[in-house]
């Protein structure tokens, strides 16, 4: 059953343009933030929606090299990115935000 959830999950994320699950959860994560944090709250926040009280180092890295090679992907594509991001700092950009926060108002159901 796990296995159907996460298959279906990233079937959406492809569907919305998204290359990685990873990516989706950033996300997630960025718009409950309200569009922009500080890189290490919203890999907290993620480990958080996952159970976790914080996030490992393996998981600091993990969506930190998802994030890299997805706006590399974006940049290669020439397409138009959804994430401004820095050392520090992530961010969705204001159309990737209004975008992903309609999307998870429908699936909540409101």
């Amino acid at each position: 059953m796990t296995d159907d959830l996460a298959q279906a999950r990233e079937r959406k994320l492809q569907r919305q343009g998204l290359l990685s699950p990873l990516v989706g959860e950033i996300a997630e994560a960025l718009v409950e933030l309200g569009g922009t944090a500080d890189r290490d709250r919203v890999v907290d926040h993620v480990a958080r929606r996952r159970g976790a009280r914080e996030a490992s180092d393996a998981l600091r890295r993990e969506l930190t090299q998802a994030l890299e090679r997805h706006c590399r992907q974006v940049a290669l594509e020439d397409l138009s990115p959804a994430f401004a991001w820095g050392t520090r700092t992530w961010s969705l950009t204001p159309n990737a935000l209004a975008f992903f926060s309609k999307h998870m108002r429908r699936q909540a159901g409101g």
